[in-house]
């Protein structure tokens, strides 16, 4: 079964984010699947009377144990299925990231935006394939005509109206205490660029409210006995409150609105030859690409050929092979967490993520495209981590279709 999860900001929040210097940390602007699996699992813990935080080698790991006090505990279900369930990531007011290829007025950015990928997708057939003529568009405004700018950030979709989702953010600083001492650190101060808990939806301050979707728990009588959760860090000064509501979601495998979607993307671009399917990130996704590169290589310095040569070859592994990787629109960054469940290798190695929006575009031949297939796979998404939310996809987005020129 799957529930959308409505998170309710009731305090400041800090998640991840860049340390930009020693004395900054700026919060990330969602939450994603394995920081609130995180914080369910901290839940679960401490409800756990068989749990010991002095003895257990990670620290809130959800083990179920079969002894006769899990008959009694409200959550035991939800305790022994723990690592089955699969958690998305959840975004503020259940807003989406807005696509690479998205631009919009740079005069006026209430203008409404441009998609550029059906553009990109006819030039390049235009490339190698002479007879395919087509009327060339300029990336301008088409309300006004001047210049366009790429977007950013999160969008909501409201009757063919976009909505920017802004994040306010407030600054704490705290400051660091020598723990034998009980007296202030020198040189120590620090400050936390916390999400707030108001939110702008393009001019108008709302209540932060994120949301996401939960899959693989059968009872919700077991997810509703948690209510509130601690989410991100410095919990313990509080920050991250969060009030928890859960919605059933009735699940459908709608191959025929996934068809239509590929249909109308490529009556666009009107080519006969061939068939486009593209790939959109709807949340960052770890594919491995860290390993098909030397180690600690600058991700500026890899050649377009090289990544494209790279992608192809680590998404085979997820990708129907009746589909031919033919470009690539991607953002990268390398990222190191930490393992808060372990106290002796915290650090975890280093890794290239693949941004939420970037896109992969594929060709098929007309009569060799498996719709079934194509559905399992936006269903089940692509690249590791997906049980925490990452890589996240979808086929032929609305958005390429709606707004482009």
């Amino acid at each position: 079964m799957k529930y959308k999860i409505i998170l309710k900001l009731k305090s400041p929040m800090i998640i991840g984010g860049k340390k930009l210097n020693n004395n900054y940390i700026k919060s990330i602007e969602y939450i994603p699947g394995s920081v609130l699996r995180a914080a369910f699992s901290r839940e679960i813990t401490e409800r756990c009377p068989l749990y010991d935080y002095e003895k257990s080698d990670k620290k809130y790991w959800v083990q179920y144990r079969g002894e006769k006090e899990c008959n009694q505990c409200k959550v035991k279900n939800l305790c022994k299925n723990f690592s089955n369930i699969k958690i998305h990531h959840s975004y503020p007011l259940g807003s989406k990231v807005y696509p690479l290829t998205a631009m919009r007025c740079k005069e006026e950015p209430s203008h409404m935006p441009i998609d550029t990928l059906i553009e990109r997708i006819k030039r390049n057939i235009s490339i190698k394939d002479d007879s395919y003529k087509f009327e060339y568009a300029k990336f301008i405004c088409r309300q006004c005509g001047k210049r366009v700018e790429k977007c950013s950030g999160f969008y909501l979709e409201n009757n063919g109206r976009l909505l920017d989702i802004t994040p306010i953010y407030t600054i704490v600083t705290k400051n660091s205490v020598n723990p034998y001492l009980k007296v202030s650190k020198e040189g120590m101060l620090y400050s936390l660029d916390t999400l707030n808990e108001k939110i702008y939806k393009n001019d108008e301050k709302v209540p932060t409210v994120f949301e996401g979707t939960i899959e693989g728990i059968e009872d919700k009588s077991e997810l509703e006995e948690i209510e509130s959760i601690r989410v991100g860090a410095y919990n313990t000064a509080g920050f991250g409150e969060i009030e928890v509501k859960y919605e059933p979601i009735k699940e459908k495998m709608d191959i025929k609105n996934l068809q239509a979607r590929i249909e109308k993307l490529n009556k666009k671009v009107d080519y006969s030859n061939k068939i486009y399917v593209p790939i959109t990130l709807a949340s960052d996704a770890y594919l491995g690409l860290e390993k098909q590169f030397e180690k600690n290589a600058e991700l500026y310095s890899i050649a377009t050929k090289d990544y494209k040569e790279a992608y192809s070859k680590i998404l085979d592994k997820w990708i129907p092979k009746s589909l031919k990787l033919v470009s690539i629109i991607a953002a990268n960054e390398s990222r190191r967490g930490f393992d808060t469940s372990s106290e002796k290798n915290p650090l975890r190695s280093s890794k290239i993520v693949t941004k939420a929006g970037s896109i992969f575009v594929y060709e098929a031949d007309i009569n060799s495209i498996n719709y079934k297939e194509l559905l399992e796979l936006e269903n089940s998404g692509i690249g590791y981590n997906t049980m925490h939310g990452f890589g996240d996809i979808s086929i032929a987005d609305d958005f390429h279709i709606m707004f482009s020129k």
